[in-house]
């Protein structure tokens, strides 16, 4: 059987650091640069044929573990999760770069990919902001490489230290370029958390649930660390704010 092709790779390591990822994010994060119609096509057709040969999963959005899976039908909202042969292949790929990546001390010493069969697959509404800006920054020409939160906790790149962020964003040489944060949904919760991340050296991009909260997020950032404020006012594109 063939190896997964260079793009095929992309999906599977989108949803090996994200956990699990919806035929519509696929689109989002590996074709940002098509039209939304045909990206999702090419995203259907792609994950069908990993499917097939035996990558990936597809499971009912919303399902937690321990309760009986729900059988799928045609046109229900699916999330695809890697299976053991997936989370293999990006192993083996990665194998030099994992033994080679600095671990912080005391943390246990895990595969950088793993198969996703008893992820929960509750929070694909919560975490859709992360998604969005990710998307939005692909799209604008910025050639950034999403590392969703299951990646950053398993070391992925050698950044463990990034774990309490939603997301990282990579350049294609593997470099980080910048974090990004969630809001929790309560304002005044949110604020306490981006003081006490602005506290630390990590750039970070904001999103939340609803944008009217987002200019006091980033004025608390700004004011608690004007250097970063600058930094990442730099790094987005018109028309996107973070």
């Amino acid at each position: 059987m063939k190896s997964p092709s260079k793009n095929q790779l992309l999906v599977l390591e989108l949803i090996g650091t994200f956990g699990y990822l919806s035929t519509r994010e696929i689109s989002k994060l590996a074709r940002a640069g098509h039209e939304a119609h045909s990206a999702h096509v090419l995203a259907q057709a792609m994950l069908s044929k990993l499917a097939a040969d035996g990558y990936v999963l597809a499971r009912a959005l919303g399902h937690r573990p321990g309760i009986e899976p729900t059988v799928l039908k045609p046109g229900m909202p699916r999330g695809y999760v890697l299976t053991q042969k997936g989370a293999n292949a990006l192993n083996e790929i990665y194998e030099n770069e994992w033994a080679e990546a600095p671990i912080e001390v005391d943390s246990k010493v895990l595969p950088w990919f793993a198969d996703g069969y008893n992820l929960s697959l509750t929070d694909f509404a919560t975490r859709a902001p992360v998604i969005e800006l990710c998307h939005s920054l692909q799209a604008h020409g910025h050639t950034l490489n999403p590392v969703g939160r299951r990646g950053l906790a398993r070391n992925f790149l050698g950044h463990s230290d990034l774990k309490h962020f939603d997301a990282a964003l990579f350049d294609e040489t593997g470099k980080f370029v910048i974090a990004v944060y969630l809001a929790h949904h309560q304002t005044s919760e949110a604020a306490k958390e981006v003081v006490k991340l602005a506290r630390q050296p990590v750039p970070f991009l904001i999103c939340c649930d609803r944008p009217i909260r987002l200019p006091s997020l980033q004025r608390w950032r700004a004011s608690t660390n004007p250097a970063m404020g600058a930094f990442v006012l730099d790094k987005l594109p018109p028309g996107v704010m973070a």
